[in-house]
């Protein structure tokens, strides 16, 4: 629920119809910031007319500014929530102290490993995904991204991708190297730029030089309102929060196996063929 939207709903004079995608946007404004009008139409069961009709009757000129209101109370309840993964690793450690100390850490662990899972259905609609696999299926070249801790994410889509897909090319060195690995990324191509607090400034630049070339650009990370979203075509979110300095990469992994499922769906026989011929070396071989 968002209260700041609840009192806006409160005050607004609404058909049936406008109710009922009122109280959905209510009970899903995280997943409305990343939904198209049709497509919260299409999952309320009305038109994108209806929806925007409801935006504009609740006050906003349209759909997109009542999409950047939500967005804009999303980053305040963020701001008031402490934003712990901002912090330095000793900040971290003495705001995590007590939760380290505690006995019953372990049961602590395995809750935060699964809110953030949690997040992941709370946060994505399932068409995101599907558009995020689209993209990569008609990209000519993929460019996998992920530094620090995000590394290890982009190492398993990397590789997950690059069984079944050709061109793909995965990025985890955060110095001219990253750069240098995208500088002729074209309009034919996309990059899959993964970051997480705190968000590595070498993302920044690489999607910087995507979109400069018309690229399309897959975003794996926390918030709609992280800074590296701006630009991006599909932003796919969980959260990383643990019950230790470090960030918790469970649920990120989790983002790639359930993209990587709607990868498979729409995988053509080509992608098979490549599996074959994999398996063949390695049989071969003996690359297990």
């Amino acid at each position: 629920m968002n209260t700041r939207i609840d009192n806006r709903i409160k005050k607004a004079i609404l058909t049936e119809t406008e109710k009922k995608v009122a109280e959905y946007i209510s009970k899903n404004f995280v997943n409305v910031c990343a939904m198209s009008a049709l497509s919260l139409g299409e999952k309320i069961g009305t038109s994108d007319t209806s929806v925007i009709r409801t935006a504009r009757k609740l006050g906003f000129t349209g759909y997109s500014d009542m999409q950047s209101f939500l967005a804009s109370t999303m980053q305040e309840e963020i701001a008031r929530s402490g934003g712990i993964n901002f912090l330095p690793p000793a900040a971290r450690f003495d705001k995590k102290r007590d939760l380290i100390n505690a006995p019953d850490l372990y049961q602590q662990v395995m809750q935060k490993i699964n809110h953030n899972i949690d997040t992941i259905f709370e946060k994505n609609a399932e068409d995101v995904f599907t558009s995020a696999a689209e993209i990569i299926l008609s990209s000519q070249r993929k460019f996998v991204m992920g530094f620090r801790g995000c590394a290890s994410v982009a190492q398993l889509l990397g590789g997950c991708l690059n069984d079944v897909l050709k061109d793909v090319h995965t990025v985890t060195d955060a110095d001219s190297r990253a750069i240098g690995a995208v500088l002729d990324i074209g309009r034919k191509d996309c990059l899959i730029a993964i970051s997480y607090p705190r968000y590595a400034h070498m993302i920044f630049t690489a999607i910087e030089i995507a979109k400069k070339a018309d690229a399309r650009i897959i975003v794996l990370t926390d918030k709609l309102t992280a800074p590296m979203t701006k630009h991006s075509d599909v932003v796919l979110l969980s959260e990383v929060d643990s019950a230790t300095i470090n960030n918790s990469y469970v649920a990120p992994n989790v983002i790639v196996e359930i993209l990587m499922a709607a990868v498979h769906r729409n995988l053509d026989e080509k992608g098979r063929a490549r599996l074959e011929e994999l398996e063949r070396y390695i049989s071969e071989k003996g690359l297990y």
